[in-house]
């Protein structure tokens, strides 16, 4: 009996805060690594003077105030992929998908007009895929190859604001 509290006692000074900071660090090491790839690359003036695409459309005051992934789409090879994440994040607070569609294909239905812009462009390059924040940066790029995509899922969770919660409101 003494042994089996000598063990029990042991398990909670020693074992458990040693499993707890194990688990604390992994996870701050996490963070740190996603924080300095998603350092800003630039802002969405640079992305659309790059001449990656030309649009008539107003990329500026469509993503203001918005986390935004922009998708470059030349073809239908990856429409799957691009259903996946807008099913992802529809109902995330504050996100918006913008679909940069080659003149000559056919768009793809809008989901809600609320949060999916479909955009006739001309395409230099596609299969790009840009993350950009709230303020207009760009966090990261990606393509659309598996693990790219999972890090941009990854990337946009960190990046979303959160909701802002109710205020408390006195009774006067």
């Amino acid at each position: 009996m003494k042994i089996l509290k000598k063990l029990a006692v042991t398990a909670l000074i020693v074992v458990f805060p040693a499993l707890s900071w194990y688990y604390l660090k992994t996870g701050l090491e996490f963070r740190k690594e996603a924080q300095t790839a998603m350092e800003p690359k630039g802002d969405l003036n640079s992305l659309i003077s790059s001449r990656a695409f030309t649009t008539e459309y107003d990329l500026k005051k469509t993503c203001e105030g918005q986390t935004t992934i922009i998708i470059s789409r030349k073809d239908e090879s990856n429409d799957k992929t691009i259903q996946k994440l807008y099913d992802q994040f529809d109902d995330a607070y504050n996100f918006q998908l913008v679909l940069l569609n080659e003149k000559e294909l056919t768009p793809l239905p809008e989901f809600d007009q609320s949060n999916f812009h479909v955009v006739p462009s001309t395409i230099e390059k596609g299969g790009e895929i840009a993350l950009l924040d709230n303020q207009g940066r760009i966090r990261s790029f990606h393509n659309f190859e598996k693990e790219a995509v999972q890090d941009l899922v990854t990337y946009t969770a960190l990046v979303l604001p959160k909701k802002p919660g109710r205020d408390i409101k006195h009774r006067k």
